[in-house]
């Protein structure tokens, strides 16, 4: 099937390449944090953790990773029984859980996350400042285009 128009192809080959391209950053980051036994899922939870100190509801984080509660919750499951994070009660809201990274998870972080600047600098070696941030500008558009309403 062929687009209708040229902006048509252009928008077509451009949301091919940012399904391809996250692919490949996926499998890539996976590749280099499973040396260390974590995977890009387990570092997502963890940098999303690291970002708020005070902790996350389980449906603040899974919204903020783009997944959905049953697939979070396997993933802490996970990175609870390695020591990674804590599930607790709110206080005052018993229907909520708060997650937290233990130190050992923070620890971790500190650890996974030269491993990962590495593939953002190799990524995006010979960009400048400016085109990362109009990247980063369309990126935001399309995350906030293609959210469910």
């Amino acid at each position: 099937m062929r687009p209708e128009t040229e902006r048509a192809a252009h928008e077509l080959n451009a949301a091919y390449k940012l399904v391809i391209a996250a692919r490949r950053w996926r499998a890539r980051l996976t590749d280099i944090l499973k040396r260390d036994g974590a995977s890009d899922s387990d570092f997502s939870v963890l940098y999303h953790l690291a970002a708020a100190p005070t902790g996350l509801k389980q449906g603040e984080l899974a919204e903020r990773m783009g997944v959905r509660g049953p697939t979070l919750t396997r993933l802490l499951d996970g990175l609870e029984a390695r020591g990674w994070v804590r599930r607790g009660e709110i206080i005052g809201d018993r229907r909520f859980k708060l997650i937290k990274l233990t130190t050992l998870g923070c620890d971790t972080v500190r650890d996974l996350d030269p491993l990962a600047r590495s593939l953002r600098d190799h990524i995006f070696d010979g960009c400048t400042d400016e085109q990362i941030i109009a990247f980063q500008a369309m990126l935001d558009r399309i995350l906030e285009r293609s959210a469910a309403d």
